[in-house]
C-alpha cells in the first residue's frame, strides 16, 4: 500500500515538475527559437542536480550497476533517443509555434498512445472504455488544433500553427514509445542512474549540433535565456522524470502515465498567470476532454 501511495504522488509530482517546465522554455524560446539547441542547454544543470541527490540518497552502487549492465543500458540509450531528442525536439517546436496552453495538453495525449500500443504490441485487452476514451480524447485534440481567431502572442504568429500541431502530435508518439521501453528498464535498474545516464545520452546526442552552431549560440543566447533553459531542464527532465521513474517502477506504466495527464490542466493554468496566454472556452474545453479520454483509457476499464 505504501508503494501504491508513493508511485501516485511521485507521478503528481512530476506533472507539477512538467508543468513548470514547460512555462520556463516557453520562456526561453521566446529569446532563442531553436528547438534542438535548447534541448541540449537545458542538460548540464539538470545531470548535476541529479547527481547530488543520487549520492546523497543511494551512492554510485545504482551507477555502477548500469554501467556494467550494457543491456540495460542500451535501452535507456534508446528511449533517451526516442524521447529526449525526437520526442522533446517536437515538444519544443510545438510550444514555440502554438504556446504552451495549445501545445502542451497535444503532447500529453501520449497515456492515450501508450495504452494503444500496449493492446496493439504486447496483445493487452482492449476493451469498451479504451474505444470510448480514444473517441472523447481525439475529439479534444480536434479542439485543440484548430488555429485561434486572435492570439495575444505575436511571436506565435510567425511560425506555422498546423506545424506546431504536428510536432505535438509527434513528441506525443515518441514518449510513449519511450515509456514501455523505460517500464523495461526501471524493473531492473534504479530510477535515478537510468535518469542520469538519459541525461548524459542527450548531451552527447545534441552536443554535435551545439558545436556546429557555436557562433549562433554565441550571439544569440543571453544569460537569461540560459538561465530560462536550464531551469527548466532541472524541473522537465531532471526531477520530473525521476519521479516518472519512480512510479512506473512501483504502479506500472498505464496508470503512472494517466495519472501525469494533471499536468495538461496544470500548463494551461500557468500559461495564463505567467505567460499572459489568451486561453478561450474551446482550449479549456478540449483540455478537459483530452484529459477525461485519457483516463477513461488507462484508468478505469469496463
Amino acid at each position: 500500500m505504501e508503494g501504491e501511495v508513493l508511485g501516485t504522488l511521485m507521478a503528481i509530482l512530476a506533472s507539477l515538475s512538467w508543468a513548470t517546465a514547460a512555462v520556463l522554455y516557453r520562456k526561453a524560446l521566446m529569446r532563442f527559437s531553436n528547438p534542438l539547441i535548447t534541448n541540449g542547454l537545458r542538460v548540464p544543470l539538470a545531470i548535476l542536480t541529479l547527481l547530488l541527490i543520487a549520492f546523497v540518497m543511494t551512492g554510485a552502487e545504482p551507477i555502477i550497476y548500469l554501467l556494467t549492465h550494457t543491456d540495460v543500458l542500451l535501452l535507456v540509450f534508446v528511449a533517451t533517443l526516442i524521447a529526449n531528442v525526437v520526442g522533446d525536439t517536437l515538444y519544443l517546436v510545438a510550444i514555440r509555434n502554438v504556446g504552451v496552453s495549445t501545445g502542451y495538453p497535444l503532447s500529453y495525449t501520449y497515456p492515450l498512445m501508450v495504452a494503444v500500443l500496449a493492446a496493439v504490441f504486447l496483445r493487452e485487452h482492449i476493451y469498451l472504455s479504451l474505444i470510448a476514451g480514444t473517441a472523447i480524447a481525439i475529439l479534444g485534440v480536434w479542439l485543440l488544433s484548430q488555429k485561434p481567431s486572435g492570439n495575444n502572442e505575436s511571436e506565435i504568429g510567425r511560425y506555422s500553427f498546423a506545424a506546431g500541431v504536428v510536432a505535438a502530435l509527434g513528441a506525443s508518439l515518441s514518449w510513449s514509445v519511450a515509456i514501455v521501453v523505460l517500464k523495461v528498464v526501471v524493473m531492473g535498474a534504479d530510477p535515478i542512474a537510468a535518469a542520469i545516464f538519459k541525461l548524459i545520452f542527450i548531451l552527447v546526442l545534441v552536443s554535435p549540433v551545439m558545436l556546429v552552431k557555436h557562433e549562433e549560440v554565441r550571439r544569440n543566447v543571453d544569460k537569461r535565456t540560459l538561465m530560462f533553459a536550464m531551469a527548466g531542464g532541472i524541473f522537465g527532465i531532471g526531477v520530473g522524470d525521476w519521479f516518472l521513474y519512480v512510479s512506473l517502477k512501483m504502479i506500472g506504466a498505464a496508470r503512472a502515465a494517466a495519472l501525469t495527464t494533471s499536468a495538461p490542466l496544470l500548463s494551461l493554468i500557468l500559461a495564463v498567470l505567467i505567460l499572459k496566454e489568451r486561453v478561450v472556452v474551446r482550449q479549456v474545453f478540449g483540455t478537459v476532454l483530452v484529459v477525461t479520454g485519457v483516463l477513461m483509457v488507462v484508468l478505469k476499464p469496463f
